[in-house]
């Protein structure tokens, strides 16, 4: 690793599916201290149109989900917990395209550093990750959830509900919605399967997935067994 480069800590899609893939120089699963992750962010990215979407439970008391057209998701993020230990990808670019790739983050995750931080989803921070590896600790940027922001609920989701809220989102069996990313239960999926590819596992995404299995419906079949 070179003193110059650029660090990015992701824990959730940035896992797998990292931006300028050709440009990565590093690579390696890391973690961070006192935080966990979550499923805390209203997500419309992460949602589907509602005449394609499962839709199989009543909105929720605390958050508007469900619209005329549009079923928001929810989409991970992080929760301060000083006993916790969040585990991520650190991912290293060279220098040379720190600038353009820092503006294509932001843009991915819905940051804007000239917005007012009450209409940001998360916000753009600087941590110390520990590479798993066992190399040096590097200060990486990351995307913490923005409590009190605009896409946060007001109180904290139980599993049960953030996993009625990721089924009402998850397209119906033989729907196609483009573009293509995963939407609902698909992009709980993901990052289970993301994770597990590195011998992880996360508690909360474990126990957010038992919930949508004990539901019973079509919508299981887009899950893999809890252990």
């Amino acid at each position: 690793m070179r003193s110059d480069d650029i660090f990015f800590f992701g824990y959730g899609s940035l896992i797998s599916e990292p931006e300028c893939d050709e440009d990565i120089v590093h690579r390696c699963m890391g973690t961070i201290a006192g935080y966990r992750r979550v499923f805390n962010k209203r997500s419309p990215r992460r949602g589907c149109p509602a005449d394609l979407a499962t839709l199989a439970f009543e909105d929720s008391p605390h958050m508007t989900f469900v619209h005329d057209d549009w079923v928001d998701s929810l989409a991970v993020g992080t929760c301060v917990d000083e006993s916790a230990t969040l585990v991520g990808a650190l991912v290293g670019y060279p220098s040379a395209v720190s600038s353009g790739l820092l503006a294509q983050v932001d843009a991915r995750e819905g940051y804007d550093a000239r917005c007012e931080k009450a209409r940001l989803g998360y916000v753009r921070e600087r941590v110390m990750v520990s590479p798993l590896e066992g190399s040096p600790p590097v200060e990486a940027w990351i995307y913490l959830s923005n409590p009190g922001g605009a896409y946060h609920p007001p109180v904290v989701l139980s599993a049960a509900e953030q996993a009625r809220i990721l089924i009402n989102a998850t397209p119906r069996s033989g729907c196609i919605v483009e573009p293509t990313h995963a939407r609902g239960l698909h992009y709980l999926e993901d990052l289970r399967r993301a994770l597990r590819q590195h011998g992880l596992v996360d508690a909360g995404l474990e126990a957010v997935a038992q919930e949508a299995l004990g539901l019973r419906g079509p919508w299981c079949d887009s899950l893999t067994p809890v252990d």
